[in-house]
């Protein structure tokens, strides 16, 4: 009986001892994390102003178009064989792949 409160003695000092640490890590998690955030948005603010100097900044004026960019045109299953045929690759449409005829010693 001695034995166990003697152990729940120590485990209580324990749990005192890590609980004041981890709270002192967490505050300096909160410390860290608000210095960071400093640091990210001067940073952010400094490549901002960078970018309107380098012109990597493009600023779109009020009431402007919006540019929609062209689709790709889709080849017909015709084209790409004709095309196939131009470079020299045999097509293997069974087996959904192509193999290239080609003359190393060319």
């Amino acid at each position: 009986m001695e034995e166990l409160k003697e152990r729940k003695r120590y485990c209580c000092s324990k749990c005192t001892e890590y609980y004041e640490k981890y709270q002192e890590a967490k505050q300096l998690m909160i410390e860290l994390r608000t210095a960071w955030e400093s640091w990210r948005d001067e940073f952010e603010e400094a490549d901002r102003k960078l970018a309107e100097l380098d012109g990597r900044l493009k600023k779109i004026p009020l009431g402007a178009k919006k540019v929609t960019k062209k689709k790709p045109d889709v080849l017909t299953l015709d084209q790409i064989k004709e095309l196939a045929k131009k470079f020299g690759v045999a097509l293997d449409l069974e087996n959904k792949g192509c193999k290239k005829e080609c003359d190393f010693n060319e």
